[in-house]
């Protein structure tokens, strides 16, 4: 599990004086993704933590916790909400931290939302190319840098090394079945 530690001054926390009211600091983190993530569903969950500056729950506050302005549900320093709603290319998410007592915080992030497939051109082999060595290439390329790039044909399935946008793999001619075969060649860019 991976998770995201947010910058700061790692100073002892102090009070903050807003409008001659001193202000206790409170923290709030996304903890479901990080900046500039690729995600592929046009709906998310958002959730992470609302703690004081030593990281406890506030104690006897109501705190308010909002996602793009939608409220979230908190539970001691667990915030979540439900279904964000995103449009294909970058999203802006920000959430918003308020308690009495407390100066408010807040932190955002950047969600890439990324739903078209990639457009795979296989160079080699040919279409209805005869294969007559003991083993062949199959080789291509991606319109986007994919991370993962796999040939299947009948039971086998091959994991293309991969060069940038470029893919190839090395299959054996005893792999495969007499007579014509179909290679499927898919790409993952997420």
């Amino acid at each position: 599990r991976s998770f995201y530690v947010k910058p700061g001054d790692n100073k002892t926390p102090e009070l903050t004086i807003i409008n001659g009211e001193k202000l206790k600091k409170m923290v709030v983190m996304i903890g479901s993704h990080i900046d500039d993530e690729y995600v592929n569903t046009p709906v998310v969950d958002i959730f992470g933590n609302v703690s004081n500056a030593y990281g406890y729950a506030l104690d006897n506050t109501l705190v308010n916790v909002e996602v793009n302005g939608v409220p979230a549900n908190v539970e001691k320093k667990a915030f979540s909400t439900a279904n964000i709603p995103l449009t294909e290319g970058a999203n802006r998410i920000k959430v918003t931290a308020r308690a009495e007592g407390f100066k408010p915080d807040e932190d955002e992030i950047t969600l890439n939302l990324d739903t078209v497939p990639p457009v795979i051109t296989i160079a080699a082999p040919a279409d209805r190319q005869l294969i007559t060595d003991s083993s062949f290439s199959v080789s291509g390329s991606v319109d986007e840098t994919p991370y993962l790039v796999n040939v299947t044909t009948g039971e086998h399935t091959w994991y293309a090394r991969l060069d940038g946008r470029n893919f190839s793999v090395s299959i054996n001619r005893e792999d495969l079945v007499p007579g014509y075969n179909t290679l499927e060649v898919t790409a993952r860019d997420l």
